[in-house]
């Protein structure tokens, strides 16, 4: 049927374009993998508390949609933990210039903050406190109250003593 000429260029012909389409795919797979490799570093750079960190976006795909939408979610995050830092300065700050002592408690009982008016009420070092529940807290300071000896109560002063549920 064909000539054997024509079956030795059919062959060249095909094995040229087998070696261009493994050329191309070799070049597309490499583009593909470091746009992969350095969204993934960068993700972890996140990860370890840089926020600042953006992922360059190239060209007009889903590798660079998804670059958009790494960039895009960092600096959500970056805005929200600037949010929650700021809005517990501010928490401790008020707390902290309170008259009145305010002990703030998680669901579990535990203690999250002391201010110092609780603290100079309780006897009792903030730091220490912080993890520990609040009722053991107070049983053991109560109890060192009346193992020092006999009090004698000169004054009665209402405990001005907040508990805060967080």
């Amino acid at each position: 049927f064909a000539s054997e000429h024509d079956l030795l260029l059919a062959t060249v012909l095909l094995l040229f374009a087998g070696g261009i389409a493994m050329s191309v795919g070799y070049f597309l797979s490499v583009a593909l993998t470091d746009r992969i490799v350095t969204l993934n570093r960068e993700a972890k750079e996140i990860a370890e508390g840089d926020l600042s960190v953006r992922v360059p976006v190239t060209g007009n795909d889903e590798m660079a949609s998804l670059a958009r939408t790494f960039n895009e979610m960092a600096t959500q995050l970056q805005d929200r933990i600037l949010t929650i830092t700021r809005q517990r300065n501010e928490l401790k700050a008020v707390l902290s210039s309170l008259a009145e002592g305010v002990l703030a408690v998680d669901a579990r009982g535990r203690i999250v903050s002391v201010n110092k008016a609780a603290a100079r009420l309780l006897s009792i070092e903030p730091a220490h406190a912080q993890g520990r529940n609040v009722e053991e807290v107070i049983r053991k300071q109560m109890a060192r109250d009346l193992h020092d000896g006999p009090v004698q109560v000169v004054a009665a002063l209402p405990m001005n003593l907040e508990f805060v549920r967080m």
